[in-house]
């Protein structure tokens, strides 16, 4: 990952965070974390995400965070082609599981702004103990989770205080 920082002269500061993959895909760790109860039966199931849902304003490039009741399997890092769709144009995330397992950030490097988009989560994606994916426990089977945003309109504006400079704006929000 890279650590992108930049602030300008009036003290405005902006911090992202890019993951770079080199080469092939990452090796898979194993579950760091004890399941929390063998008889575990019960799928984990998002109970916060950001953006929230049908929320505007979004801003392109950065993370859609899902957080879950429970740890989810480290294996969602190598799955996410067969777990995760975004629409319209099938965008496919980089993805980043945090040390406890209980947060999952998605980043899209492709979005367009000012678009609306779902992104389904299936039962692929499993708790530590091998359960699906399962949004609502009261309905019978493993239910996929939903999660319908639109991005930010994109702004272009002039820079008058601007006299010289170089370089490019590759995003900015």
């Amino acid at each position: 990952n890279v650590l992108v920082k930049s602030s300008d002269e009036k003290g405005n500061h902006r911090q992202v965070l890019y993951p770079i993959i080199f080469g092939g895909s990452r090796t898979i760790e194993e579950n760091p974390i004890p399941a929390p109860d063998s008889h575990d039966v019960t799928g984990p199931r998002v109970v916060s995400s950001a953006p929230t849902r049908e929320s505007t304003g979004f801003a392109p490039g950065r993370p859609v965070v899902l957080k879950f009741d429970e740890p989810i399997d480290r294996a969602v890092l190598k799955e996410a082609a067969t777990i995760f769709a975004m629409m319209p144009g099938n965008h496919r995330p980089v993805l980043q599981l945090s040390p406890d397992q209980y947060e999952l950030s998605l980043y899209f490097h492709d979005l367009l702004p000012d678009t609306t988009y779902t992104l389904s989560v299936n039962s692929g994606l499993r708790d530590i103990s091998g359960n699906g994916l399962d949004q609502d426990p009261i309905q019978d089977g493993n239910n996929s989770y939903t999660l319908t945003f639109k991005t930010a309109k994109q702004q272009v504006t002039s820079l008058p205080e601007m006299q010289n400079g170089g370089g490019v704006v590759v995003r900015g929000i």
